[in-house]
């Protein structure tokens, strides 16, 4: 597949570092979401999600005449297995957020690549997933390169960034994405995902609320990929991963952030998303259990190569509940603090 990409420097400092480093990375445009979206609508497993057209476009951004930004396409897809009769666990995806965080959408599309992909496993994690995935919610500020928001957010007296206003209406980025949300999924879900990028730390992290620090995911995502750090934090209302937590929201039951460095490559950063994806993978399809492994003549064989290729390092931890008949309910704060549109917080917190 032919990605419409340019190259970009960025600057970071280190926190707790001395200096700094300058690196280049391949920008994530707008022209890349649009032609992989394109591209995975041609696969058999990803369809337009019902608010989108037949090209997986949900709405469009406003776009601004000074400085001068086009109205972009808003894209939307769904990927999962459609003649698969398990009940299904339903999963988010976003990134964009932010104007120059590229890191963060060549790691979603790791993902989205492992999910929509021939791996059996990921033909297995279809069978048990409900997929949507919204690859670029700020457009206008990608396009427009630095920054963390977009010429309609600052005319609107909104601030600069598009991560603090998911609980604000009047914004056309926010208003069509959370309604397609809303519309495609029913306004419940279980797992919701943003992919951003970090430029002051060398190291890929998970932001996440505090009471989330021991959920299913993150034990096997540390597992596989003990690099990977955590960091916890509240956030605000209007942060999209808070957001989806509140009542107002997606309802949903477990929310993270997926920090990126900027200091590698598209490749290291696509390699990670399917890192991501097999960790999900363990998350929500139960071990086999070794009596049927037996019946069918595989006692071990099939369980070691499990564990061989990284799936299922073995675990003591309790199973978390993920089919939708038994959803697991979050006594959270964000239920009721969040649970109404609110004014713009004016803290700035992690992503």
């Amino acid at each position: 597949m032919t990605v419409h990409a340019r190259t970009v420097l960025f600057c970071m400092i280190i926190v707790g570092g001395v200096g700094g480093a300058c690196v280049a990375l391949t920008a994530y445009t707008p022209q890349a979401v649009a032609d992989h979206t394109h591209f995975l609508l041609t696969n058999p497993y990803t369809t337009p999600t019902a608010s989108g057209d037949q090209n997986g476009v949900i709405g469009h951004s406003r776009g601004w005449s000074s400085p001068l930004i086009p109205s972009h396409d808003l894209y939307g897809y769904r990927i999962t297995d459609p003649e698969s009769s398990y009940e299904k666990t339903t999963i988010v995806m976003i990134s964009g957020n932010h104007n120059g965080e590229h890191s963060g959408n060549w790691a979603l599309q790791g993902m989205v690549d492992f999910l929509a992909g021939d791996d059996p496993y990921a033909a297995q994690l279809r069978q048990h997933a409900d997929v949507f995935v919204y690859p670029l919610v700020n457009p206008d500020g990608r396009f427009l390169g630095s920054g963390r928001g977009n010429p309609e957010l600052t005319s609107a007296g909104l601030g600069n960034d598009h991560n603090r206003v998911w609980n604000r209406t009047g914004v056309s980025t926010i208003d069509a994405f959370t309604a397609a949300m809303k519309y495609d999924t029913g306004g419940i879900v279980d797992y919701f995902f943003d992919f951003h990028s970090t430029f002051f730390q060398a190291s890929n992290f998970v932001t996440l609320t505090p009471e989330l620090g021991d959920s299913r995911f993150v034990q096997e995502l540390r597992a596989i990929a003990p690099e990977v750090g955590v960091v916890y934090s509240d956030g605000t209302c209007g942060m999209a991963r808070i957001w989806s937590m509140s009542t107002n929201g997606l309802n949903a039951d477990y929310a993270y952030t997926m920090e990126q460095h900027m200091i590698g490559e598209p490749a290291d950063y696509l390699a990670l998303g399917r890192t991501y994806g097999i960790a999900l993978y363990n998350t929500l399809i139960p071990e086999p259990a070794t009596f049927l492994l037996f019946l069918l003549g595989l006692p071990l064989i099939f369980y070691q190569r499990h564990k061989s290729v990284g799936l299922r390092p073995q675990s003591n931890h309790c199973e978390e509940n993920t089919a939708r008949s038994f959803r697991f309910t979050l006594q959270s704060p964000v239920r009721s603090a969040c649970g109404g549109v609110v004014q713009l917080p004016s803290e700035i917190n992690s992503s």
